[in-house]
């Protein structure tokens, strides 16, 4: 993989400007700290802060991890057009603002989301350029094991997540390009990078990537 990096510009000219990385996964996946590794290894990516009606979790900080709004404000950014996709997680509201898109496309920078399957597939269905990637744990143990960590919900809620798990990943396979088993961080972003790098260069067809395990759609 190319070690070569693109510098932020004014006019979009880019070859990553306006094109999207579309990154979700289960809860307990790893996805954002995969995303966090990709913007920490290369300048190729604008990293898209999502708007939430949820409430801050642990250290999150507002404008950070997201921003943080009240359901007036959301449904306010609906009515007016501002999102891209927008779209409703366990009783609370998480969308894209356009302005985001147009910020990167604007600097000639990769729009990296991380977002859920419901918003990925929203995009999808938008044919916007751009490359969409499922993130999932080694096993279901080992998902268990992740959300049990955080130590931010209880039994009840994690045992809600880990059935919407199997949910969310049937729903990827129907639009989702690629399917990557997290055992390895480093791989893992090496390997998103590269199929970033290949569809760039106007090479990617589809074909799953990476040496580690990865699971075909069914």
């Amino acid at each position: 993989m190319s070690s070569e990096t693109i510098d932020p510009i004014e006019d979009g000219s880019a070859p990553g400007a306006g094109f999207l990385l579309v990154i979700s996964g289960a809860s307990g996946s790893g996805k954002s700290t995969v995303c966090r590794r990709l913007m920490e290894s290369t300048t190729r990516y604008e990293l898209s802060v999502s708007v939430t009606t949820r409430p801050p979790r642990g250290r999150e900080k507002d404008g950070v991890e997201y921003t943080f709004t009240s359901e007036d404000s959301f449904q306010s950014m609906v009515e007016a057009g501002d999102l891209l996709e927008h779209a409703g997680v366990f009783g609370k509201r998480y969308g894209t603002p356009r302005r985001n898109l147009e910020s990167a496309a604007a600097r000639g920078k990769v729009l990296l989301l991380d977002i859920d399957v419901q918003g990925g597939t929203i995009l999808h269905e938008q044919d916007l350029p751009g490359v969409w990637v499922w993130i999932e744990a080694p096993s279901k143990e080992e998902l268990a094991r992740r959300l049990r960590g955080r130590r931010t919900e209880s039994d009840a809620q994690i045992a809600r997540r880990l059935a919407r798990a199997d949910e969310e990943a049937a729903m990827a396979r129907r639009c989702y390009d690629h399917f990557i088993i997290n055992d390895s961080l480093e791989q893992a972003v090496r390997s998103i990078d590269a199929l970033v790098e290949s569809a760039l260069a106007g090479a990617g067809d589809r074909t799953r990537l990476g040496d580690h395990q990865e699971k075909q759609k069914r």
